[in-house]
């Protein structure tokens, strides 16, 4: 489940053929980039629909089914109408944490169903954080109109 070796791989790699990297994230994909690299690993980020707490969306998802953390712990793997519970991805969770302390610029659906905008209220708080919604999108925005909004957003943000 340490997915940090090969973020911290890659980003080895583009910083031997860059001076400055950036990362482009969405959903999940934004929490393991972000969950255990050192700090210095990306200069920026830009983040899609990001699922950066992902204890939150586990605990949310636990008290929405009456999951308690001794049954978890009882029965490791628990199947549940939205997705399956496991004790190790959620211990795995607490200990890592996503951290972002880098100017990011995150941009989701304002009727997103699996990132709440309070399982986001840390980050965007945070100061060199942009928020942007995106009227009527959900968590997924790839495909139109929502997709050429993202590009759009993409696209003003970018610095080179």
């Amino acid at each position: 489940m340490v997915v940090s070796p090969e973020v911290r791989a890659f980003a080895r790699l583009a910083h031997s053929q860059s001076t400055e990297v950036g990362l482009l994230a969405n959903s999940i994909g934004a929490y393991f980039s972000l969950c255990d690299t050192p700090a210095g690993t990306f200069e920026r980020a830009w983040l899609v629909s990001p699922l950066l707490d992902l204890e939150y969306y586990i605990r949310d998802m636990m008290a929405k089914y009456s999951v308690t953390d001794g049954q978890l712990e009882a029965e490791t793997v628990i199947d549940t109408p939205r997705g399956v519970l496991e004790c190790p991805y959620l211990r795995f969770v607490e200990k890592h944490p996503a951290r972002l302390d880098i100017p990011s610029w995150i941009i989701r659906g304002d009727q997103d169903e699996v990132v709440s905008l309070e399982a986001l209220g840390r980050f965007v708080s945070a100061p060199g954080v942009e928020l942007v919604q995106i009227e009527g999108g959900q968590h997924f925005l790839g495909r139109p109109p929502h997709l050429d909004t993202v590009v759009a957003w993409f696209e003003q943000r970018y610095p080179f």
